[in-house]
């Protein structure tokens, strides 16, 4: 039986069945044709942010969410760790890798009625699944995930979707 537990804003962590079926939908349905018929592609960065003295040095994709991500977070420091970008294929997804043998799968990527995008996706540390989530995103909106405590700060996923 799937353990299940409530993450940060109501997300569900699922374990073992969600993702074999995430895994099985993606594999017999496809990552969905695109307007442009481009498939998109996933950037996604690890950020440390602390309040050690220094000026923050984050991507320029992310430059103008530094201070909402100060706020939100309460450190006043953010530090690039790791980028990386990988380009969505039908069947296959995207992994981005990290630092730290952090990752992200990114799954399923369809785009709402509204324009938005629908975005699946799971977060693995070695071989441990970590975070089984979707999230609905604007095209090039960038989605945050807050991880764990690192050194005297926490550390921070950022994944953007778009062309």
């Amino acid at each position: 039986m799937p353990v299940t537990q409530r993450a940060r804003r109501g997300t569900t962590v699922r374990s073992g069945c969600l993702c074999a079926l995430a895994a099985g939908l993606l594999i017999a349905f496809g990552l969905p044709a695109w307007a442009q018929g481009v498939p998109p592609t996933v950037w996604g960065c690890l950020l440390y942010a602390s309040n050690n003295p220094g000026p923050a040095q984050t991507p320029v994709r992310l430059n103008r969410y530094d201070k909402k991500l100060e706020q939100e977070t309460g450190f006043t420091s953010l530090q690039t760790v790791g980028e990386n970008q990988a380009q969505l294929t039908a069947g296959h997804g995207g992994i981005l890798m990290f630092p730290g043998e952090l990752r992200v799968a990114v799954m399923s990527v369809s785009r709402e009625p509204d324009s938005t995008l629908l975005v699946g996706l799971e977060l693995f540390r070695g071989d441990k699944q970590l975070l089984v989530t979707q999230a609905k995103l604007s095209q090039g909106s960038p989605l945050f995930i807050r991880g764990p405590a690192w050194r005297q700060g926490e550390l921070i996923i950022a994944v953007i979707v778009g062309p």
